[in-house]
């Protein structure tokens, strides 16, 4: 049943969120007709964890490369593996050489302004010699042309790289070269000026999963606000000559600052909505499977969970599991699901219910001290329930109260009583 993974992202999968799509499609729109090629724009996406943000912004994103595929750049970048704002640059360098390697219409030297972008986000201290040597592939495509570029320009007079030097002069180079965070957004500023000022090519950039970034910073005070930093740098992406697309979870947003005025929060799904979700993933299965998922003994389990979840990613993860232990016919399916705590969670696996029961519903917000109480005062415990986002904070910039992850949603009293 790979058709029913949570993860899969297929835009075809979009249900009952036309009117939050057509909102994204319309602010980019927009923007890609704007007559300044200067000019940027900013849209953010909110939602509780798993409601569909990347799913929507995906599905928005395919609209708009079936229409303007000739003339846009659309990027994304999942901020889940990354750990700072350096990591994102240097994403959207390797997407850049991608987007831009294929087109016979962009001139070769900005092919190599995208390529000598993208490798100097590879490193953070290099000797000056290796720099030039790391770029000097470049050098042959370059010709006349480099002259025009802001980034060469920047190469020059913030770093002291200049392509054109022979390499006799290259070997006696001294010095290092720093390159941090906010000189790579100087650096990517210039590439995207020359991008919209050398050719008829807008770009767009997604950054989705922004509160991913480094999320175990949340633990630590001083990891956390170093993070908030980045975050800070990487929202100053709305004043570069492109679209920013930003997806995040709602406890991250009080790091939105007024430049980011364009935002839409995703609210849950009805009952119909899951089910549809599930209807058009089944249907995508092997006929074998498809006629076994529409045996009318698993209709009363689908629409309890369906009816109880929160959000899709709950729904489905919650469906997968109880498919494949065969199990979903039970009368009870919500309370079948405790089992999935010890091969999901493991050693923490007996704590998950005492916390659970602190919570009468997910929108209630319990404190960090109940939580520790219910965790015997077990330091190490709370830390791994925050680490498997068992506890999701309130406000990840002041992690001092606590929801239930959604996808635990099945242990709340409530879906008992709801019956």
């Amino acid at each position: 049943m790979t058709n029913l993974n949570p993860a899969s992202l297929r835009p075809d999968e979009h249900v009952n969120r036309d009117r939050e799509a057509q909102w994204l499609k319309s602010g980019l729109t927009a923007f890609l007709r704007a007559q300044s090629p200067l000019s940027g724009d900013a849209f953010c996406v909110l939602g509780d964890k798993g409601m569909g943000k990347s799913l929507l912004t995906r599905k928005v994103f395919d609209d708009l490369r079936r229409t303007h595929a000739a003339t846009v750049l659309l990027l994304e970048v999942d901020c889940r593996p990354l750990r700072n704002q350096r990591h994102v640059y240097r994403e959207i360098g390797r997407r850049l050489v991608d987007e831009l390697g294929y087109r016979t219409s962009v001139p070769s030297a900005l092919k190599a302004a995208a390529r000598s972008f993208g490798q100097l986000a590879r490193f953070e201290t290099l000797s000056l010699s290796e720099a030039h040597e790391q770029l000097i592939g470049n050098k042959i495509e370059l010709g006349l042309e480099s002259g025009e570029m802001r980034l060469f320009g920047w190469l020059r007079t913030r770093l002291n790289i200049g392509l054109e030097r022979s390499s006799q002069v290259i070997r006696s180079l001294q010095g290092k070269v720093q390159v941090d965070g906010p000189q790579l957004q100087e650096a990517l500023f210039a590439l995207l000026h020359d991008i919209v000022t050398q050719t008829e090519l807008r770009v767009v950039v997604h950054l989705d999963n922004l509160e991913e970034l480094n999320h175990e910073a949340m633990l630590d005070e001083s990891t956390r606000e170093l993070v908030r930093a980045d975050v800070e740098a990487l929202l100053h992406l709305s004043e570069a000559p492109m679209a920013l697309v930003l997806t995040m979870r709602t406890y991250y947003s009080s790091v939105l600052t007024r430049r980011i005025q364009r935002r839409q929060t995703l609210r849950p799904l009805g009952v119909e909505d899951h089910l549809e979700i599930f209807r058009r993933r089944a249907a995508m299965e092997p006929t074998d499977i498809q006629r076994a998922l529409e045996d009318p003994s698993l209709d009363a389990g689908l629409s309890r969970l369906a009816a109880e979840a929160r959000t899709p990613l709950a729904f489905l993860e919650w469906t997968r599991y109880l498919l494949e232990e065969g199990r979903l016919d039970e009368e009870e399916p919500l309370e079948v699901l405790r089992a999935r705590l010890d091969s999901h969670y493991a050693q923490i696996a007996p704590f998950i219910p005492k916390v659970a029961s602190l919570f009468d519903s997910l929108e209630e917000v319990v404190p960090f001290e109940a939580i520790h109480r219910a965790c015997d005062g077990r330091d190490v415990t709370v830390r791994q329930l925050q680490e498997l986002q068992v506890i999701l904070p309130r406000n990840y910039w002041d992690p001092q109260d606590f929801l239930l992850d959604p996808q635990l949603g099945f242990l709340l009293a409530s879906a008992f009583t709801s019956s």
